[in-house]
């Protein structure tokens, strides 16, 4: 599925992203859990109650994640939505 699919009109931060080439990445899954991250998937980056999204976003990149939404994620070389809180994605 396509990102902007997946995504939709949802989040109005994003939703100009939507258009152009962060819009066509290809997204295999979600999930929340990096360890759970295999290539092509999304990763959300929630704060839990041992552990914060936030400060796992380099293990999903190195899982193959093919793009991130985050509150505060700033990694490179993939799409990062940022989103005023990830809790409601």
């Amino acid at each position: 599925m396509k990102l902007r699919h997946l995504l939709g009109d949802d989040f109005p931060e994003v939703t100009c992203l939507m258009a152009g080439v962060a819009g066509a990445v290809e997204i295999s899954g979600v999930s929340s859990d990096s360890r759970k991250i295999k290539p092509g998937m999304l990763f959300v980056a929630l704060s839990g109650a041992q552990v914060d999204g936030e400060d796992i976003v380099e293990d999903a990149l190195r899982r193959g994640a093919s793009a991130i939404v985050s509150a505060r994620s700033e990694a490179a070389n993939v799409s990062i939505f940022d989103v005023a809180t990830a809790e409601d994605f």
